[in-house]
Formats: structure tokens, C-alpha cells, sequence
């Protein structure tokens, strides 16, 4: 009988190393764990309102979305994680089967061998602590879904990994909250299985031009780390694909939207081969957008949140680009740009933009803001201000009798620094 604590302890070494093994393995890649998680008041739920069941059973399904081991849940039943019995568990305690619990361990994976084969692993969680599940940055609380992560680790035969390597398993608490590529690394060559990509990160999700889309970052999501040539290891923030279709050479904008989870944007060709663009900021709030003048064709729209660890939260994507309506801006024979439609924190404005001869660059072609009001024409597409930025996209603009995809950036005027001017930085006609 072997035992493996997990300790509250802070910092990391700066070697770099890779997984390490306990000295057993389950016969099979696979194993059931029996569980009817009550905590040592009584309760079933964490004071988030999760159940410890789910959240045991989320513990779970990270090792089984992320290697080729399986553990099967078997819900409902309690065997004591003290007892031998030949059943493999979990519990809340108040003491280490008898003993008193060390000052900084949090929870305790026994397993029993015989001939380097694992035979059981019962998991005693210390119920004298203030557990909660949440994700994110640690808190006070305890976050019971990771550490139950980490034990299962032990459950199916890793050790303690301490060379500083993004892992799982490290003895140390981190803000770290899924196996870690090194974690699955040691799986793989525990038990001679490889590595699957999660499905969600095969998944790609048709959408038409100019229809929004509702998701939602969840668990049930791909995440970053998984990502085919992902460079980032430990990025354990979720990520939805999606691909579009382009029928002429336009500028498209792409907004990612959300209440909750703070946005991020990357847009690639069909093969995920070229990043063409990406964004963090430049939307509203916590919104991403970008823009981008692409010729006819497929593309993908990775949608991610900014933040590195699992951010939940529901957003709306939507590819915008004005193909054959009329243009809800026209350049007029003086040279000024009038807007009829242009959505500005989800309100729509119109207005007009006044040319301005800058002494400084006289060849250049600017304009400062003139009169704007509320209540732009409805159903006109093509103009599209970035708050972030304050960039102002046009798709398309009517100008010189045809049509012109143009941005607009914002510009500094030296002799008047609070006023609102932007400089024609590129147009293209349709």
C-alpha cells in the first residue's frame, strides 16, 4: 500500500524534466471509481451550488477527454475510501483513515499493487477543510475539481512531477486546473496508448455571413492546449471553431461578443496554416474584433477567451461583411462621408463625417467628425467603428460612382488633440 499527498505549498523549480511514475499501472487502461460524495457537514453540493458528484465526475472526464485511459463513474454507491475491499472510491473524511491529517495536505490517494499491477485506489479528501468548486485563479477555498484531478492522477499511476513543467501533478497548489501535456505524455507511455485530440477540436462549426451565432466556453469545448501545433502547453482556456465562406474579395469583420468571459479572435485560412488576423480588445467591454480584406474562399474563426485558464461564459460571433444591399455610407462630390447606419455601443447613429485639409500632410485625405445623432437607418450594413481602436470600417463605401472597402484610423490633429479626425489608411475597390 502506497499513499501520495497533495500539499499546500507555493513556488516552482526552474529545472525542466517530465512525468514521473508511482512504480504500478491498472492491468487495462481503464478503471472504475465508485463515489456518493457527502461532505463531513452533510451536504451534497459545494457553496457554489455544484454538486460534488458532478464535480468529481468533471475530475474524471478531464483525464478521459484528454489521454487514452478511461475512468468509468459509478455513481450512487459509497464504499469507505479506508476500507480494502477490492472496490476502488472516494470520500470526505475527518481524519487520514485513523490518523490525523498533516497540517497542509488536502487529500490522500491510497493504492494497492500486487506485482506492479494496481489492484485498488481509494481517495480520502480532508473534510476538516473549506472546499468550493469554482475555475479559475485559486482562492481561499479550496477548489475540490482540481485537486480530485490531480489525485486521480495518482489513481491511475503518476507521481509527484516538481521539475517545473507545466503538470497537473505537481505537489504544488496552482492556478492549473487539466492534465497538462506532460501529464498526458506520462499516460501515454504508462500504458502504450496515445494521446487522443479531443473531438471539440476537430469540430467545426458552419456559419453564414452576416448571422449571428450563440456559444457558449465550456468544458465540453476544445481548449487551446489541445490545438494541433499549439505552442501553448498550459493554456487551459476553451475554444470554439468555426469556418465561413467568402463568394468575393471583400473586408470582412468578425465580432466575438460576450457578457462574461473576456473575448479573443484568431482568424486563419481553411488549413489553420496562416494566422491572418487576431484581436483581444478592440471590441466593447470585453468584445474582440478584427478585420480583414480576404479573397474568395474558405476560413476559420478560432473564438477563445483572452485569460489562459477555463473561463466559462455564452457569447455571440457573427461575420460581417455587406455583399449586394445598399451602403450605409456615401462619399459626396465635397469630399465628405455620410453616414446612414453605423452601430455604435449596440446603438445604432447617423451622421457625417466633414473633410479636413491637414497643413501637415496636404496630400493625405482626412476627416474630423461633424454632426452625429441617434436613430441611424435600419437594415443598412457596411460601416463598422471599433471602440477599442476607434478605427472605422467601411464594407463597402459608395464613392467615385463604385463601390470601396476603406479603413479609416484614428488621427492625433496636433492643433486640436481632443477632437476626433481620422486618416484614410486604405481603400480597394470591390
Amino acid at each position: 500500500m502506497r499513499l501520495f499527498c497533495f500539499l499546500v505549498l507555493y513556488g516552482v523549480a526552474a529545472t525542466s524534466f517530465a512525468y514521473q511514475f508511482m512504480g504500478g499501472r491498472w492491468p487495462q487502461p481503464e478503471t472504475t471509481i465508485r463515489f456518493d460524495l457527502v461532505d463531513t457537514q452533510g451536504r451534497d453540493r459545494a457553496p457554489s451550488g455544484t454538486r460534488w458528484n458532478d464535480g468529481f465526475r468533471e475530475a474524471m472526464e478531464r483525464w478521459n477527454r484528454s489521454t487514452g485511459f478511461t475512468f468509468h463513474a459509478d455513481e450512487g454507491t459509497a464504499p469507505d475510501p479506508c476500507r480494502s475491499d477490492g472496490q476502488s472510491g472516494a470520500g470526505f473524511r475527518v481524519d487520514d483513515c485513523g490518523f490525523v491529517f498533516g497540517r497542509t495536505t488536502l487529500a490522500i490517494t491510497y493504492t494497492q499493487t500486487r506485482a506492479g499491477l494496481i489492484e485498488e485506489a481509494d481517495i480520502v479528501f480532508n473534510g476538516t477543510l473549506d472546499w468550493d468548486i469554482y475555475s479559475g485563479p485559486l482562492r481561499r477555498r479550496e477548489d475540490f475539481v482540481r485537486v480530485a484531478t490531480h489525485e486521480l492522477g495518482h489513481v491511475l499511476g503518476l507521481d509527484h512531477e516538481d521539475s517545473g513543467v507545466p503538470s497537473i501533478m505537481t505537489s504544488l497548489v496552482s492556478d492549473l486546473e487539466f492534465p497538462q501535456k506532460d501529464d498526458m505524455d506520462g499516460v501515454a507511455v504508462l500504458y502504450d496508448v496515445p494521446s487522443p485530440q479531443p473531438e471539440a477540436c476537430r469540430r467545426q462549426v458552419a456559419i453564414l455571413l452576416n448571422q449571428p451565432v450563440e456559444g457558449r466556453f465550456e468544458p465540453s469545448d476544445c481548449q487551446r492546449r489541445f490545438l494541433a501545433d499549439s505552442p501553448f502547453d498550459s493554456d487551459d482556456s476553451f475554444v470554439d471553431l468555426y469556418r465561413f465562406q467568402l463568394p468575393v474579395t471583400a473586408l470582412v469583420v468578425v465580432q466575438l461578443a460576450s457578457d462574461t468571459a473576456d473575448s479573443y479572435l484568431e482568424l486563419y485560412d481553411r488549413e489553420r496554416q496562416k494566422l491572418i488576423a487576431w484581436d483581444d480588445d478592440s471590441g466593447t467591454g470585453l468584445d474582440a474584433m478584427l478585420y480583414a480584406r480576404l479573397e474568395p474562399g474558405e476560413y476559420l474563426i478560432q473564438a477563445n477567451t483572452a485569460l489562459s485558464w477555463a473561463q466559462t461564459g455564452d457569447y455571440r460571433l457573427q461575420v460581417r461583411v455587406n455583399l449586394d444591399q445598399p451602403s450605409a455610407a456615401r462619399l459626396t462630390d465635397d469630399w465628405n462621408i455620410v453616414i446612414d447606419a453605423v452601430e455604435v455601443d449596440g446603438g445604432l447613429l447617423h451622421g457625417e463625417l466633414l473633410s479636413y485639409v491637414n497643413p501637415l500632410d496636404p496630400e493625405g485625405l482626412y476627416w474630423r467628425l461633424g454632426n452625429i445623432a441617434a436613430g441611424g437607418a435600419s437594415g443598412r450594413g457596411g460601416v463598422v467603428y471599433f471602440p477599442g481602436s476607434r478605427n472605422v470600417i467601411f464594407n463597402p463605401i459608395d464613392a467615385l460612382g463604385r463601390h470601396y472597402d476603406a479603413v479609416l484610423r484614428p488621427y492625433v490633429n496636433p492643433a486640436d488633440p481632443t477632437g476626433w479626425y481620422w486618416r484614410l489608411e486604405s481603400a480597394w475597390p470591390r
